[in-house]
C-alpha cells in the first residue's frame, strides 16, 4: 500500500486515524455535492457539514460526489476548519465501476456487501444521512434524476443501515412506481425531516393510515443557517457595495435558467399558465422604471460546463436584449454561495425562482419574493412567515404573476418585519434539528 493510499485509508476509516473525540459521529452523505455548479445544492452541503461539526466536533464525514475516486478537502465553517473525504459514488452508464449506484444496489440486493469496496465502506458508517438536493426527492425533473437520487437511500436501507433523511421536501410524485419507491424509503428510515408543514404532510401520506409515523419531524432547510462570505474578488465586492450604496433601491434578481432558457418549457414541463420569459422582462421593465432602481442580476445555477438549466446563460440572455445600462449590473458565474449570500444582503429587495437564492435572502432578513414552479417554495416561504410573498405562474396569467412582484416590492417593509420576526425561531430550529440528528445516528 503507497503512503497516499494509507493516507486515504485511514481518513475513511476513523477507527484507523485514532479515538475520536467523545460525541463524534461517523457519517456518510448523500444528496448534497460540492461540485454541481448549482449553487443551492452546494449550500445545502456546506451547511450540513457545519453543522454536523457544531452539534458533534471531531465527527469524520464522508460526502458522496461526482467526482473520481477519494479526495480531501478541508471546509471553512462557522465554528473552524473541517477535514471532509469526498468521493465519487453516482449512477451512471458505466455499469462496471465500483461507484456505479445501481450496481451497488443489485450486489447489495443479493446480499454480497462483503465483496463491494464501496457497500463495505458504507456499511462501516453509524448513520448514512441523505437531503436529497433539498427538493430532488420527486419526479417532477424525470425518472433518471429521480432514480439516481432514490437508490442512495434503498442502498442504505439495504444494507441494514441508519438512514437519515435531512430536511427536505417530499414530492410531488405523479408516476406509481415512483411514489411506491418513496414510501418504501420512508417506511424504513431512522429519521424523516421535513423542511416545511407541507412536507411535513405529504411525508404521512406516503406512510398512509395506520402507519409508524415516529420517524417523522418538522425542520427548516439547513441552507438557513449558511454564513455570508465577501466575495474573494476585492473588486467584485467594491462593485456591489459601490451599486448598494449608488442606488436608491437595489434590487437582485435570479432568473432560472431551467424556465428561461427553452422557451415553452415552463409550460411543458412545469404547467405553468403564464409565460416565464414574457414575466421577467415585464418585470425588469417594470423595476427600471422606479427612480433609483438597480438591477443585480444573481446567477445561482452556474456549472463549469454550461447546461441547458444554465443561469448564467439566461443572464447574457438578458444582458444582449437590453444592451448596455448602467442602472443593471451582473454577478459572474460559478461564485460560492456564501459569496452569493453576501451579495444577496446588500439588497434592499430580492425576487428568485431558485428556492435557495430566496434562501439566501430571507436568511438575512432581506424582503423576498418568490416565482414559484413547484409547491416547496411556498412551504419554505411559509416557515419564514412571508408566504404571501410567493407568486405563482401555474395558476396566474403573465400579467398577473408582474402585478403580484410589484406588489411585493411595493410591501417590501412589511416583509421585512415579517421576516425579522421568525428568523430567531428558525435559527433556534436550526440548531436543535442537528442535535437530534447527531443523537439519531448513534441511537
Amino acid at each position: 500500500m503507497s503512503a497516499a493510499t494509507a493516507a486515504a485509508s485511514s481518513r475513511s476509516d476513523p477507527r484507523r486515524a485514532g479515538a475520536a473525540p467523545a460525541g463524534a459521529i461517523n457519517v456518510g452523505l448523500f444528496g448534497c455535492s460540492l461540485d454541481t455548479g448549482n449553487a443551492g445544492v452546494t449550500a445545502l452541503g456546506l451547511s450540513t457539514i457545519q453543522g454536523i461539526a457544531g452539534a458533534a466536533p471531531g465527527s469524520t464525514i464522508t460526502l458522496f460526489d461526482f467526482g473520481a475516486g477519494e479526495r480531501p478537502l478541508t471546509v471553512e465553517t462557522a465554528s473552524g476548519e473541517v477535514e471532509v473525504l469526498r468521493v465519487g459514488c453516482f449512477d451512471s452508464r458505466r455499469y462496471w465501476q465500483a461507484s456505479n449506484l445501481s450496481r451497488m444496489r443489485a450486489m447489495s440486493r443479493l446480499g454480497l456487501a462483503g465483496l463491494h469496496p464501496m457497500l463495505r465502506r458504507m456499511r462501516s458508517f453509524d448513520a448514512i444521512l441523505d437531503i436529497s438536493g433539498g427538493d430532488s426527492f420527486a419526479d417532477i425533473y424525470g425518472p433518471k434524476r429521480f432514480n439516481g437520487v432514490t437508490l442512495p437511500k434503498e442502498i442504505a436501507l439495504d444494507l441494514g443501515a441508519r438512514l437519515i433523511l435531512l430536511p427536505q421536501t417530499y414530492g410531488p410524485y405523479t408516476d406509481a412506481r415512483a411514489r411506491s419507491r418513496a414510501a418504501g424509503v420512508l417506511r424504513g428510515a431512522h429519521q424523516v425531516w421535513a423542511r416545511d408543514e407541507r412536507s411535513l404532510g405529504v411525508a404521512r401520506e406516503l406512510l398512509g393510515e395506520g402507519g409508524d409515523t415516529s420517524s417523522l419531524a418538522g425542520g427548516v432547510d439547513v441552507a438557513f443557517a449558511l454564513q455570508p462570505m465577501s466575495p474573494r474578488d476585492p473588486a467584485l465586492a467594491d462593485r456591489v457595495e459601490r451599486a448598494a450604496a449608488d442606488a436608491g433601491v437595489l434590487v437582485g434578481l435570479n432568473v432560472s435558467g431551467l424556465l428561461f432558457n427553452e422557451p415553452g418549457v415552463d409550460r411543458s414541463r412545469y404547467g405553468f399558465k403564464a409565460d416565464y420569459r414574457a414575466a421577467i422582462s415585464a418585470l425588469i421593465e417594470r423595476l427600471l422604471g422606479v427612480d433609483g432602481v438597480h438591477l443585480l442580476l444573481v446567477p445561482h445555477v452556474a456549472p463549469d460546463n454550461p447546461m441547458p438549466d444554465d443561469d448564467a446563460q439566461a443572464v447574457l440572455a438578458i444582458e444582449r436584449e437590453l444592451g448596455s445600462d448602467p442602472r443593471i449590473s451582473a454577478l459572474p458565474r460559478a461564485l460560492d454561495p456564501r459569496e452569493l449570500k453576501w451579495c444577496i444582503a446588500r439588497c434592499d429587495w430580492f425576487c428568485g425562482t431558485r428556492m435557495h437564492s430566496c434562501i439566501g435572502g430571507l436568511s438575512l432578513g432581506v424582503p423576498t419574493s418568490a416565482i414559484a414552479y413547484s409547491d416547496k417554495t411556498l412551504g419554505v416561504f411559509e416557515t419564514a412567515g412571508v408566504g404571501a410573498f410567493v407568486v405563482d405562474p401555474r395558476s396566474l396569467a403573465t400579467e398577473e404573476v408582474v402585478e403580484q412582484l410589484m406588489e411585493g416590492f411595493a410591501q417590501r417593509d412589511r416583509a421585512r418585519l415579517a421576516v425579522d420576526a421568525a428568523l430567531p425561531q428558525l435559527r433556534s430550529t436550526i440548531d436543535s434539528q442537528f442535535d437530534r440528528i447527531v443523537r439519531g445516528a448513534v441511537s
